[in-house]
């Protein structure tokens, strides 16, 4: 995928976990432990992967039949819910490493207390907060940008962006889903705000 490619991608503004490993030269192979994620967040993968699938028989249902529609919407919620209350308890991801990210299907950019060159390849994990998407991917630093107006000592003074090189078709497909769901968010928050 070349960079213009990637230019073309809707960047939307999110919340996630990040952990990173450098990658030693052109290698691509990571520690086992670091590809580990816990049972909780995979089942949460596998529920969006059947929500995608779920949403697209939906629309096949005649309006005639929209109470059945509306049943399954209910069911879904349900699930949903009961699924990321059992992720926040199970998962131990620490609170505190929460934080304020820019994503879109070909890359993101997010805060580091490391310093990292373009150029640089890292392993990345990333869990979006709160739907509690997650993937591990290889990424390549595009550019860090210092911070100057951060408070040591929680402070993570570089901006780092980089490009997904390894994001598989179906995270991709995922991400893709949860960006467009973002889209739907903020504009019907704007049509509200501007009836208001």
């Amino acid at each position: 995928m070349n960079s213009s490619n990637r230019r073309d991608y809707y960047r939307v503004h999110d919340r996630a976990y990040i952990e990173f490993e450098r990658l030693d030269g052109n290698s691509t192979e990571s520690s086992v432990t670091f590809h580990r994620h816990p049972a909780c967040l995979e089942l949460m993968n596998e529920l969006h992967t059947l929500d995608a699938e779920g949403n697209r028989l939906l629309a096949h249902i005649p309006d005639k039949d929209r109470t059945v529609a509306a049943l399954f919407r209910v069911m879904n919620k349900k699930v949903d819910m009961i699924a990321r209350t059992l992720v926040m308890v199970d998962s131990q991801l620490p609170n505190q490493d929460y934080q304020e990210i820019d994503i879109s299907e070909g890359g993101m950019a997010f805060h580091s207390a490391q310093t990292l060159e373009p150029g640089e390849r890292i392993a990345l994990k990333v869990v979006l907060i709160p739907a509690f998407l997650s993937f591990i991917t290889t990424a390549e630093v595009v550019a860090t940008d210092e911070e100057s107006n951060l408070t040591p000592p929680d402070a993570k003074p570089h901006w780092v962006r980089v490009n997904f090189i390894e994001l598989e078709d179906h995270q991709r497909q995922l991400l893709a889903r949860h960006i467009l769901k973002l889209q739907q968010h903020l504009r019907r928050r704007e049509y509200n705000n501007g009836k208001g």
